[in-house]
């Protein structure tokens, strides 16, 4: 009964493996706090299908932050075959829309993206994240156990994408970068950054 009980509770468990962060797509409609993405952010959206496609990765889940060029980056990108969960974790850091001045800091931005990010950790072995260039730096930082510095390597193209994986049954001791990919960068149009 004890053994039986073990292996109920071992085959229940999940522990997330693998992450995959996109920043959104080019953005377009310049003048307003929540565009859209522009033609050619549309086009690199297909890119990064074509890419994860070629290369195998699956993901079970999908979170996005609650801003259009977001949302509508994580629609291209699974094509109606998944949910979209929106959740304002993944959102850019919190500014004032008058002021534009910070009104929340690093660390309280990465505890907020952290806090939902562990909070599903044991529901799906392998989740997209589709977010911002600073709060994904915030999780890459986070993750990777890095300096802040060393993730502003990352997530500086609109489109960018960085897979990392923790799988300890294929010997990894912890988070870390195995794959990225960057679709060819729009110019000429637009655009906001985040």
């Amino acid at each position: 009964m004890i053994i039986f009980e073990k292996q109920l509770i071992l085959s229940l468990s999940r522990d997330m493996r693998q992450i995959i962060l996109v920043r959104h797509c080019h953005t377009g409609q310049r003048g307003t706090d929540d565009p859209g993405l522009s033609d050619g952010g549309r086009e690199q959206a297909g890119e990064i299908s074509g890419f994860l496609e070629a290369k195998d990765y699956e993901f079970e889940a999908v979170y996005a932050s609650l801003y259009k060029r977001a949302i509508e980056t994580a629609e291209l990108l699974v094509g109606g075959q998944k949910k979209i969960i929106k959740n304002s974790a993944f959102n850019e850091y919190y500014v004032r829309s008058v002021s534009r001045e910070e009104v929340e800091t690093t660390q309280m931005a990465a505890s907020r993206a952290m806090a939902k990010l562990y909070s599903i950790y044991d529901l799906h072995e392998s989740v997209m994240l589709v977010l911002h260039s600073s709060i994904g730096k915030t999780v890459l930082h986070a993750l990777l156990n890095c300096t802040y510095n060393k993730s502003l390597e990352y997530l500086n193209k609109y489109g960018e994408v960085v897979v990392l994986r923790y799988d300890w049954h294929k010997g990894d001791e912890n988070w870390k970068v195995i794959d990225s990919f960057i679709p060819v960068q729009v110019s000429g149009e637009g655009s906001q950054s985040g």
